[in-house]
């Protein structure tokens, strides 16, 4: 807000300060008159409004502002001399009748009520005499002191002779003090300089003077600075601002003194300070650190003032309150001159002295020693040599903190080696080789206890420097522990120690003992010796070390948490694991810790079978795994495989012996000799049973899979197993007799002596003894006999002449065998039911008899060739005798084709030859055993088909005629498949031209047992053995299309899965945005594709639909697109892709979908075929994108580069892309996404694996193919996110494996 004039004036009207003004102006003057005259009072009114106006020269006065020139002054004085004009011929200037009538024109002004007192007389001063102004101006002195003191100031201006030198610079100086302008330490001492003068001050009296500083609060300031100083040690500071007072004139004066003494309380203690300044300005203004500053502040006060009551020179002078700061010996004045002399040479010297001082003055009793010390380290003037020379002495003092002490020993003894060995310096190292002793203890302690629940990573690297540092000062050697010498020598490396304490901040949690590194540590570093860490050497840490310096990754250090799991794993072979971690594939690591992480027994055995399939395909690379599965086997304990040959079936005990077998005989002579687990002995003997496979299997298809195989693989005694052995190892040509006596061999085996001397026995017996004794173990096998019965037989023989004593004592074994008692006497009840036993046995064998010739006829019939062949070998007559024959059945087809009645016939063909693929291939169920073809060959011939046991027909038959054309519907009761029509299409075509019972059957054993080779509709020959039955031109698919929707379904029926890849093949093709034709012939509009697709309902119900055509109709308008689409995909795509099934899986691709193309269409097959050469076929990939993935699948991989189908350019010239490893195809590959509603694939990336005919290593792994006919497609693989390709050698001998066994399985 800007000033006014009138507010300042209305303000001070309100001011006692004023109102007392008003009231005590100046009495008049005696003897004088006051009356003016009438006339003069215009000018006396004139004169007051020129005062009361000059408000400039009143704010001045209240606020120090604006400042008031002379010229300003001399015209407020205009006023005054222009009233004096009336007076001037009878009183002149200055007089006393002057000063009279001013001083009635003051007092008339200030009685009128007026504010402006002091500006009145300021205007009259110039006129008044000496007496009369310094009178009105000391009756100012009511006014405010601020208010007075620059009316003083003003004054001296307008009448310099009224105010003097001293009373100007008095105000002055109290106006600067009240106004805080400069420092109050100078003003104050200007102050005090003018009043000690000596001139008595009228206007500026000492009261005045104690008003303005008690009101201006110098003294707190004053004090808060001085304390500041004395805080910070600030003493050159302070005694610059004080040493004035050790020479002000006057100072003795009693009104000065009173100044002081209020508003400067400690003047006399600094008056009578002395310091030495040269010290006191270097602690102040020299280099020196917090810490520094705060240790030595005691010793800095010594330098300073006297604070105590002796007001001394300096406070190291005050004896004996000195001492109290510091610690010195002895107490004199003269040792805490030469404390200090001696501070202010280290300090000057550097902070290597200045330190040592602190160290040995300061932190410890300043003795001579200690001086001494010092003294010599600042002699040699070397700042460097007192930091060394401090270095030692810390170490030899007491430190709280362990980890301090270990810095400082070796600090020191790195010192003590390097630095000062040429210095003639006399250090104790016997208390220095002590002191080591103690401390590397305490420290070895603390890190055992640290490393107990942590890492004492600090403690521990603490140790290792100071071993380190023992080490190289070869001066301690002498006085040191041999046994601390001995173990700092065998610390690891720091490197070593920074890498193990890195991996233990992962196992923080474990105990010493929990831990290997922890373990090694505490013996290497925490001193606890040798014994503790077991077999946990410094060669086996650094293996440990070597994996985890590269770091490995989360996967493989997951693994390594797992393998620290095996309790009875040997630590070289955990490292030895831990470094094959590192050179195995990410997909073998990842298998390996799943099987092995949740532990137990069953992890055993899984882990065992995962090895043995890694090394049958030639994948395990270290022979670590061996023997990591050992320490599994032993870690389940003793009881764990004798318990497993009880508890599990004999086949698959087999083969977990036979897999045990394989994976631990190239390790044999690393397991125990004996003890828990597979030891050599077991294994010894395993291998010498395997040996004898014969007999081993013999003996337990004799036991019928009863009870255990303990005591034949873990026998407490081999003599009577090796006989018992010996004698089955004839295996299924052991005579029958051998055969039943060994079923009796007891489940433990306990009984393997009576079965080796009862067989040993029978050796001996004549005929008819060998005779009774067969019978008597079949009757018992049997279970037809009683072992009352029995026993009755055995004692009637055992009577009978006809027998020898040696079989009699074969008899006597037998019944020991079968643990019959030896009867006292033989009853007539049980001699007749032994007797109706033998007649009944002789019934039943002539019933038998009549059966093996009925059994023997069937046979015959449903294989001929095979059955005649296998009835030779085995003795049994195969003549047709007793039959009567048809002469239209030609002789060697009587067995396999049957008159039903006149013109009548039934064909018989056996399907158990087929495999599971075959059967897949052309439509046939798995329950299907016979496939039975029905002729009528009356007037127009005709057939039926059935499949025998599910669709035999009953009743009479609904004959097809070719005459009609081919099958459209079921033929008689058998549901529409791809085999019967494929084979309805052929009959038909026979049965047009000239035919025969032997034709018929010919044509159709061949269609049966020999792949694809011929058209399904027109039977022409198509040059290619494929696996399902196929068109083999567009006019033959045309005509396919009016087949049974099962026909032409065929592959959905099938397989699900493949044609839902085809979907999703086809559903990407829709959304595809270029003008490309990727659905040639597609029956459905493109823009609706999708939407039909969508409308499908899960594929895997119309497999098991009982209406196939109305579950894909359903009740949508999309009914009659859904079905035209369906057979449309499924007849475009000619050639066969079914899920891979078992065995035809790559194992080292899990968690992916794989699909096996087991032919192409037959043009890309037969000419693929001509390819072939010396050469061989070898395995590439390809990466395609999904919407291109229907032609190739229906028309094979085909060369696009420089067409408007080529993706991915031709970098390489014209040809097809592939990737001699799946690594190189990888980026190329396409991504399925969600794609259609029902679909059970998505979110995968596709992959082809791809045979390439005459195929020879590329030198780098792109492989370009420019000849198509070469490629075919023989894998789909579909590959989750973040798939991690195998090596090619973990993959291509299964996909070459399943390559070999389709040829294989197309047979001509």
């Amino acid at each position: 807000m800007p000033w006014s004039s009138s507010r300042l004036v209305s303000s001070l009207r309100g001011s006692n300060a004023l109102n007392r003004a008003r009231a005590s102006g100046p009495g008049p003057v005696a003897g004088v008159s006051h009356s003016p005259r009438a006339s003069d009072s215009a000018n006396r009114e004139n004169w007051s409004r020129s005062v009361e106006e000059s408000r400039d020269v009143l704010e001045f006065l209240v606020s120090g502002h604006p400042r008031i020139g002379s010229t300003r002054l001399e015209s407020l004085g205009r006023s005054t001399a222009d009233y004096l004009t009336v007076w001037r011929v009878n009183h002149p200037q200055p007089s006393t009748e002057c000063d009279q009538i001013l001083d009635a024109l003051i007092v008339e002004h200030a009685g009128a009520g007026c504010l402006t007192r002091d500006v009145a007389i300021l205007a009259c001063l110039y006129a008044l005499s000496i007496p009369a102004a310094i009178k009105h101006l000391v009756s100012l002195m009511d006014l405010n002191v601020e208010r007075y003191l620059r009316c003083i100031t003003l004054a001296s201006q307008a009448n310099p002779n009224v105010v003097s030198g001293v009373e100007l610079r008095s105000a002055q100086s109290l106006l600067q003090i009240l106004s805080r302008q400069g420092n109050d330490f100078q003003l104050l001492q200007r102050l005090i300089e003018t009043l000690g003068s000596g001139m008595e001050a009228v206007l500026v009296p000492l009261p005045i003077v104690q008003g303005a500083l008690e009101n201006s609060g110098i003294r707190s300031r004053l004090q808060r600075e001085l304390n500041s100083h004395s805080e910070q040690k600030k003493f050159m500071s302070t005694f610059l601002l004080v040493s004035w007072l050790q020479s002000v004139p006057g100072i003795s004066n009693n009104g000065i003194t009173t100044v002081l003494d209020t508003h400067f309380p400690s003047w006399p203690l600094l008056q009578a300070w002395r310091p030495n300044i040269e010290r006191i300005n270097q602690w102040e203004f020299g280099t020196l650190s917090n810490t520094q500053r705060k240790k030595l502040s005691c010793a800095f006060d010594l330098d300073g003032p006297d604070k105590t009551i002796h007001r001394r020179e300096s406070l190291k002078a005050a004896e004996p309150e000195c001492y109290e700061y510091v610690h010195v010996h002895p107490r004199s004045t003269e040792t805490l001159e030469r404390f200090l002399d001696l501070l202010y040479r280290a300090q000057t010297l550097g902070t290597g002295a200045l330190e040592l001082f602190i160290h040995l003055c300061i932190d410890n009793l300043a003795d001579e020693t200690a001086l001494s010390m010092v003294d010599s380290g600042i002699r040699a003037g070397d700042d460097s040599y007192c930091s060394r020379l401090l270095v030692l002495h810390q170490a030899l003092g007491p430190q709280p903190r362990l980890g301090r002490q270990m810095v400082d020993l070796t600090k020191a003894l790195s010192i003590l080696n390097n630095q000062m060995t040429h210095q003639k310096t006399s250090f104790p190292t016997d208390r220095l080789a002590d002191r080591l002793n103690s401390v590397m203890s305490d420290a070895q302690a603390k890190f055992c206890s640290q490393l107990e629940k942590g890492t004492g990573e600090y403690i521990g690297m603490l140790i290792y420097d100071l071993g380190a540092a023992i080490l190289q000062a070869s001066r301690t050697h002498s006085s040191l522990s041999p046994n601390l010498l001995a173990q700092v020598r065998k610390f690891p490396s720091q490197e070593v120690l920074e890498t193990m304490f890195d991996e233990l901040r992962n196992h923080v949690g474990l105990s010493i003992g929990d831990n290997h590194f922890k373990t090694y540590l505490a013996s290497a570093l925490g001193g606890r010796g040798s014994a503790e860490a077991g077999p946990i050497t410094f060669d086996a840490i650094q293996e440990e070390i070597e994996f985890w310096k590269h770091p490995p990754d989360t996967l493989r250090r997951d693994f390594s948490k797992s393998l620290a799991k095996v309790k009875n794993e040997d630590y070289s072979l955990y490292t030895a694991c831990l470094l094959a971690t590192l050179k195995e594939d990410d997909v073998f690591i990842r298998e390996m810790r799943h099987t092995i992480a949740t532990g137990g027994e069953q992890t055993c055995i899984n882990f065992l079978s995962y090895l043995t399939n890694r090394r049958r395909l030639n994948q395990l690379q270290d022979g670590c795994w061996p023997l990591l599965l050992m320490s599994l086997i032993k870690e389940q304990g003793p009881s764990f495989l004798p318990r497993m040959s009880e508890s599990v079936p004999s086949g698959q005990w087999l083969k977990l012996v036979d897999d045990l077998t394989y994976m631990a005989t190239p390790i044999s002579l690393m397991l125990s000799q004996s003890g828990v687990g597979l030891t050599q002995e077991t294994l010894s003997w395993w291998v010498a049973l395997s040996r004898k496979t014969t007999a081993v299997r013999f003996l337990l298809e004799r036991q019928g899979g009863r009870g255990s195989l303990r005591w034949l693989y873990f026998p407490p005694r081999l003599g009577n197993i090796m006989d018992l052995l010996d004698i089955a190892n004839s295996g299924p040509s052991m005579i029958p007799v051998h055969r039943q006596i060994v079923s009796y061999l007891s489940p433990d085996g306990n009984n393997a002596g009576t079965v080796s001397d009862c067989i040993h026995q029978i050796k001996n017996t004549s005929t008819i003894g060998w005779a009774v004794c067969e019978r008597v173990l079949f009757r018992k096998e049997a279970a037809k006999w009683s072992d009352t019965e029995l026993d009755v037989l055995l004692e009637a023989w055992s009577r009978s002449a006809s027998l020898t004593r040696l079989d009699k004592s074969a008899l006597d074994l037998i019944r020991r065998l079968l643990r019959f008692p030896i009867p006292s006497r033989v009853g007539s009840a049980s001699s007749q039911s032994a007797s109706g036993q033998l007649q009944s046995d002789y019934d039943l064998l002539l019933n038998r008899a009549r059966n093996l010739e009925t059994f023997r006829l069937r046979l015959r019939r449903q294989n001929p060739e095979r059955i005649s062949t296998l009835l030779q070998q085995l003795g049994v007559d195969s003549t047709s005798l007793g039959r009567a024959a048809d002469v239209g059945i030609p002789h060697e087809l009587l067995d396999a084709i049957e008159t039903v009645s006149e013109s009548e016939y039934e064909l018989s063909f056996a399907l158990t030859g087929l495999s599971d693929l075959q059967r897949q291939a052309r439509g046939i169920s798995k329950k299907s055993r016979m496939l039975v073809v029905c002729l009528s060959l009356q007037g127009s011939p005709g057939y039926c088909l059935h499949f025998s046991p599910d669709e035999e027909g009953r009743g009479r038959h609904d004959y097809w005629r070719p005459a009609d054309g081919g099958p459209k519907s079921a033929i008689c009761t058998t549901r529409p498949n791809l085999f019967t029509y494929y084979l309805a299409r052929k009959l038909s075509q026979l049965l047009r031209r000239r035919y025969s019972l032997e034709s018929i059957h010919s044509a159709t054993l061949k269609l049966l047992t020999r792949s694809p080779a011929t058209c399904i509709v027109c039977c022409g020959s198509m040059g290619a053995n494929l696996w399902k039955p196929v068109s083999c031109s567009q006019n033959c698919t045309t005509k396919l299309r009016k087949a049974p929707l099962e026909v032409r379904l065929h592959n959905l029926l099938v397989d699900p899965r493949s044609i839902d890849l085809l979907l999703c093949c086809v559903y990407e093709a829709a959304a595809d945005q270029s003008n490309l034709d990727l659905l040639p012939g597609c029956p459905v509009q493109k823009a609706n594709i999708r939407a039909v697709i969508d409308s499908l309902p899960p594929l895997a119900s119309l497999q098991t639909a009982t209406n196939l055509k109305a579950a894909i109709r359903g009740h949508d308008m999309y009914g009659p697109d859904r079905e035209r689409l369906l057979s449309w995909l499924c007849l475009a795509f000619r050639g066969f892709m079914m899920t891979a099934p078992d065995g035809f899986r790559v194992p080292s691709m899990p968690n992916t979908q794989q699909f096996l193309m087991l032919n192409s269409n037959h043009e890309r097959e037969r000419l693929f075929k001509e390819q072939a050469g010396p050469l061989g076929s070898g395995v590439v990939f390809h990466g395609t994108h999904v919407s291109r993935l229907f032609l190739v699948l229906t028309e094979g991989l085909k060369v696009m580069s420089n067409t408007a189908f080529m993706i991915n350019g031709a970098a390489f010239g014209a040809g097809i892309y592939c990737g001699n490893d799946q690594s190189g195809s990888l980026g190329y590959m396409g991504v399925l996404g969600q794609s259609w509603s029902n679909s059970e694939l998505g979110n995968m990336r596709i992959m082809l694996g791809c045979e390439l005919a005459a195929y020879t290593p590329p030198p780098t792994n792109s492989v370009v193919v420019t000849d198509e006919n070469k490629l075919l497609v023989r894998y789909i693989f579909l590959l989750p996110h973040g798939y991690q390709a195998p090596p090619r050698h973990h993959v291509e001998p299964a996909m070459m494996a399943s390559i070999a066994k389709l040829r294989s399985g197309l047979r001509t």
